[in-house]
């Protein structure tokens, strides 16, 4: 048996196909227009330039890339009121206010996606709500759920759950005002 050696025709196979998937990956990540996730510093700003109104009673407005710890926020589409055209994935971070908290509730108070496939599939755009720790707590939804509510537990070891809105580039309108308290 011969000890293994280096083939340099191997070795340039190798490292075309992990160029070729770097690239694929670069270039499927170009398609999407990424809401990003802000850092510490970004955050405590982006709470303060978000908010509708600091009187009692009003709500707190959000888009993509935020993280909220209120216990009550509008998660709104980036372009609001306008509709959003664009492949978008956007995601919000709703951090549980304080240890009391166990639902999170989830009023659609405008909720229009591209309608889902003849069986159901939401091929181009959804609606999903995810824990930190990438599982799925909701059924992935799309089309129009305006005026819906739902209910998630919120439950320790969960410290966060991800308002994930995904959107293709089919000519369609997309508006989303989402409520989300806690409880």
């Amino acid at each position: 048996m011969q000890p293994w050696k280096r083939n340099p025709l191997v070795e340039l196979v190798a490292g075309r196909m992990l160029l070729s998937c770097t690239s694929l990956m670069v270039l499927i990540a170009a398609m999407f227009t990424f809401c990003p996730k802000p850092s510490n510093h970004v955050l405590a700003q982006s709470r303060n330039l978000n908010s509708v109104s600091d009187e009692p009673g009003e709500l707190n407005y959000v888009t993509c890339g935020t993280i909220v710890n209120n216990t009550n926020v509008l998660v709104k589409n980036p372009h609001h009121p306008e509709p959003t055209y664009t492949k978008t994935i956007c995601e919000t971070v709703i951090e549980r206010a304080d240890s009391s908290i166990n639902k999170l509730n989830v009023i659609f108070k405008q909720l229009e996606l591209y309608r889902p496939t003849i069986d159901g599939q939401c091929l181009q755009d959804r609606f999903a709500v995810y824990t930190d720790l990438n599982a799925v707590v909701t059924p992935v939804i799309c089309g129009n759920h305006t005026g819906e509510t739902i209910s998630l537990p919120f439950l320790p070891p969960q410290t966060s759950l991800i308002i994930s809105i995904t959107t293709s580039d089919l000519d369609h309108d997309r508006l989303w005002v989402v409520e989300v308290g806690q409880e």
